[in-house]
C-alpha cells in the first residue's frame, strides 16, 4: 500500500490501494486550480437542486455532456486553460448545455452582452446591449438607461451629454448620488 497526504484531512496520512496511479493524484491537484473550481460550480449548478442558481441552469433544463460531466481532463482538453482571472465560462447559446461548441472562456463584458435578460438597442442598423451602447458613446451605463427611459431613441442616442439643459444635468447628478 502506498500513502499519501490527503489535503482535504488536514495532512492526514491516507492508504490507497496499488491500483492509484500518479495521474489520480494529479487529477486531484488539477481539480484544485480555478478550472477545476469552475468544473465544480458547473455540475453542480446543473445537476445538484440544492445549489443556489440550480433553477436558472439545471432548473431550467440545462446539462453537461457527458465528456465533461465524468471527467475533468476532458474538460480541461477541451476548452484550454483559463485566458486570465478575467475570463470565467461562458454558454454561448444561453439555453445550450455545456458542451464543446458552446462554450469559451469570455470577460464579464462579452457575457453581459450574452445574457438572457440583457437590454438589446437596434440603432443605426447594429444591435447591442445598453452597457456596450454606453461605452461606444462615452456615457455611463445608467445616463443611457434613462435617456433610452425618458426621450425618443433618436434624441437619446446622439445628443452629446454637453448640450443637457442644467435641469437634466441636475436630475443625472442627483440620480448618481442615491
Amino acid at each position: 500500500m502506498n500513502m499519501s497526504y490527503d489535503d482535504s484531512k488536514r495532512g492526514a496520512p491516507v492508504q490507497h490501494g496499488e491500483e492509484q496511479s500518479s495521474s489520480t493524484r494529479q487529477t486531484r491537484a488539477q481539480r484544485k486550480t480555478p478550472e477545476g473550481g469552475i468544473w465544480d460550480s458547473m455540475r453542480s449548478r446543473c445537476k445538484n437542486p440544492n445549489a443556489t442558481n440550480y433553477h436558472r441552469y439545471g432548473g431550467r433544463g440545462i446539462s453537461v455532456c457527458a465528456r465533461w460531466d465524468a471527467s475533468f481532463e476532458a474538460f480541461l482538453a477541451d476548452m484550454g486553460p483559463r485566458p486570465s482571472e478575467l475570463h470565467s465560462l461562458d454558454r454561448i447559446d444561453n439555453d445550450g448545455n455545456y458542451e464543446p461548441g458552446n462554450c469559451r472562456w469570455a470577460t464579464q463584458d462579452v457575457q453581459c452582452a450574452n445574457r438572457v435578460n440583457g437590454t438589446q438597442v437596434t440603432w443605426g442598423g447594429e444591435t447591442m446591449n445598453i452597457t456596450q451602447w454606453a461605452k461606444r458613446m462615452g456615457l455611463s451605463k445608467g445616463t443611457l438607461a434613462l435617456r433610452l427611459k425618458q426621450w425618443p431613441l433618436e434624441e437619446a442616442m446622439t445628443k452629446p451629454l454637453k448640450n443637457l439643459s442644467q435641469s437634466w444635468r441636475l436630475a443625472l447628478v442627483n440620480r448618481g448620488r442615491r
